[in-house]
């Protein structure tokens, strides 16, 4: 009884780890949030949560699949955080109202580096950065 538990065992986990080969997904983007403490005037301090999602694969693959693409698409995955981070900071105090307009900003803030991030990586200018702006919410830190 013990040899057939013996030789059942590896065939079981040969046939478990085909099966979970098969269920790899990979993400047509690349992303992430960040989190900052902000003080909304008359109501306290809340996080602002922030997401920035690029996509990796647009409808039109032909010039997304360069080395140079790719590398750019990493980078930029990294440094949007400190633009979006810069601009959230640049008050300490925030109304409600002034949330539309932080978000314009840090959506042409996110445009400026994506220019930038093509001249450095010789990319054509006229080449498409697909990204957007996912998150855009407050999280309530006086109640819990």
């Amino acid at each position: 009884m013990n040899k057939i538990k013996l030789c059942v065992l590896p065939l079981l986990l040969t046939m478990a780890w085909q099966t979970s080969a098969g269920s790899y997904y990979s993400s047509g983007s690349l992303g992430g949030a960040i989190t900052a403490s902000v003080s909304i005037e008359d109501k306290g301090i809340y996080n602002l949560v922030i997401s920035v999602e690029f996509l990796s694969e647009p409808f039109d693959k032909a010039p997304f699949t360069s080395d140079n693409y790719e590398e750019m698409l990493k980078r930029l995955n990294v440094e949007w955080r400190g633009v979006v981070l810069k601009q959230v900071l640049q008050s300490s105090n925030y109304k409600m109202s002034d949330l539309a307009l932080l978000k314009q900003q840090i959506d042409h803030e996110l445009d400026k580096l994506i220019v930038q991030a093509k001249t450095k990586h010789r990319i054509k200018p006229n080449t498409e950065v697909v990204y957007a702006i996912g998150s855009f919410y407050l999280v309530n830190l006086n109640n819990e």
